[in-house]
């Protein structure tokens, strides 16, 4: 794994491990669903969620554009009994949270700011 690689999985690593147990897991995902950097607790198979976290992405920045209002800075849903996030880095990269449908969201946002701009320094390095 490159320097940049252990600095970003570092990074989410720290905000998973930051939150206490509100967060399950933590990805950097490409726009195509390619995992670039993953933490993920118990079972989470972060392979097949990262293909449908892009594919959500995408078509939501598709149908919000088609409507003239533009992409996404935030995407916020819950899925049974999980809470999930999607914030944009760039155009080409996602960070992905997964926590419990209960957890303190104000929390995760707050560590989903501040991880972001980590790993907008690490990805400029």
């Amino acid at each position: 794994m490159s320097k940049l690689g252990i600095e970003v999985n570092l990074a989410l690593r720290d905000f998973v491990n930051n939150t206490g147990n509100e967060v399950l897991g933590a990805m950097i995902i490409h726009r195509n669903g390619f995992i670039i950097s993953s933490v993920m607790r118990d079972s989470i198979n972060a392979k097949s969620l990262s293909a449908v976290f892009a594919a959500v992405k995408g078509t939501v920045d598709r149908m919000l554009s088609k409507s003239g209002i533009g992409n996404t800075n935030l995407l916020l849903f819950r899925a049974s009994k999980y809470l999930i996030t999607m914030y944009p880095i760039n155009n080409e990269v996602v960070l992905v949270s997964l926590a419990r449908e209960d957890s303190n969201l104000g929390l995760i946002l707050m560590g989903l700011d501040y991880v972001k701009e980590r790993i907008e320094k690490i990805l400029h390095q």
